[in-house]
């Protein structure tokens, strides 16, 4: 009858946490960004060569690692693009993103958040934190 009771209350604390999880939007509450909950309205694609990011359209590599803006309530999406047989990711720790890793050229990963608070925040690889980071710029 006690074991009865155990797994009745494991069960009911897993259900609990699932219903917390959706409702805070499938991640870490935040105050500065939620994950994947909006529809882009910015959006970055970064190329990842020599470890740095390159905007892609920045094909001579001349502009590593730029500055991405937004506004406070913005959605935005970053994708990043694996130029080189590397391992990459995106990361701004500040705001709880995280994109999932790039391993081999060509390969690609998205990450799409919303900023609900102006200020700047750096952006990482973090595997090549030294060489591959930035600045999001978020304005209100």
């Amino acid at each position: 009858m006690k074991t009865t009771y155990i797994v009745i209350v494991v069960i009911l604390i897993a259900i609990i946490g699932v219903v917390a999880y959706i409702l805070l939007g499938g991640g870490f509450l935040s105050l500065s960004a939620t994950g994947g909950t909006c529809t882009p309205n910015v959006s970055y694609t970064l190329v990842a060569y020599q470890n740095q990011y390159f905007f892609q359209n920045d094909t001579d590599y001349k502009h590593p690692n730029p500055t991405l803006y937004a506004k406070v309530g913005d959605c935005i999406k970053v994708t990043i693009i694996d130029n080189e047989d590397v391992i990459h990711n995106f990361i701004v720790n500040q705001l709880n993103v995280q994109s999932n890793d790039i391993t081999s050229k060509g390969q690609s990963q998205t990450v799409i958040f919303k900023v609900n608070q102006a200020g700047t925040f750096k952006w990482t690889c973090s595997y090549h934190a030294d060489t591959m980071n930035g600045q999001l710029v978020v304005q209100p």
